[in-house]
This record gives structure tokens, sequence and C-alpha cells, in this order.
């Protein structure tokens, strides 16, 4: 992922499962559908270190559509990984 200051990319997953030591997440993969709207991409989980996780976010579902939006700005995110 090249994320920039001017071109902030983020992944969104929703966690699955923890390992018995707490340092390995099982996420699910979501994709982007447009801008801060994301979508479980069926079938598709992945790992990841819990410590390079960023959370909390802010996210809200809505059930009309089944669609998240990802309300924490993108370069907030961006920043908090790159120190900035």
């Amino acid at each position: 992922m090249n994320s920039t200051q001017s071109n902030p990319e983020v992944f969104v997953a929703r966690l699955l499962q923890l390992s018995a030591d707490h340092k390995i997440a099982t996420l699910a993969d979501f994709k982007e559908l447009q801008p801060g709207k994301f979508k479980p991409d069926a079938g598709k989980s992945y790992q990841e270190a819990v410590n390079a996780l960023i959370y909390p976010l802010d996210v809200v579902y809505s059930y009309l559509n089944g669609i998240y939006e990802l309300r924490t700005p993108k370069i907030d995110i961006h920043n908090q990984v790159k120190g900035t």
C-alpha cells in the first residue's frame, strides 16, 4: 500500500479471531466500493499482528444496503500509522 498525505489509503477489516496469546488477529477482508464505503469480501481473510492494528475507528453499518461507512478520516489513520 502506498498511502501518502495527499492520497491516504487504508485497509478495513473485521476481527474474526484472536490467537491464544493475543498476538495474531484473523481478519475478514473488506473491499472499498467507493471512497469510505466498504463491504465484506466474502471468503477472504488474512492474519495480522495485533500491534499493527489501528483501533478504535468510527464505522457505521447500514442494514439497508449492507455497507460499512468509515467515518474516521483516512488522513487521521494515515497520520497515526506514519507517526505524523
